[in-house]
């Protein structure tokens, strides 16, 4: 899709993105690039990208699909949030 190179090339300075959506008119989303989802429920789901995960809450949540990394939720998305994946801890280690 050219329209996601463009906003790679521009917004994000070349960047490749792990993951992208598209989101519908009424309710509901398209997301490309899931790895997997956990903590499903009707008001929440977690989508797991290469990169991270995301949180997204809304309500009368259902999945329509999710096959090759393809993920449609159906229902009202109210927001979402993104958390990048933490490096790994080297045992004995903690964070600086």
């Amino acid at each position: 899709m050219r329209l996601f190179g463009e906003i790679s090339e521009n917004l994000l300075g070349g960047i490749t993105p792990c993951g992208r959506c598209l989101f519908f008119v009424g309710g509901g989303g398209y997301f490309q690039g899931v790895k997997s989802f956990d903590g499903f429920s009707p008001k929440t789901v977690t989508l797991r990208f290469s990169g991270g995960s995301l949180k997204v809450t809304g309500e009368n949540f259902s999945v329509g699909k999710f096959q090759s990394g393809d993920f449609e939720l159906l229902g009202r998305i109210f927001s979402m949030e993104y958390f990048t994946a933490a490096a790994p801890l080297v045992k004995g280690k903690g964070p600086l």
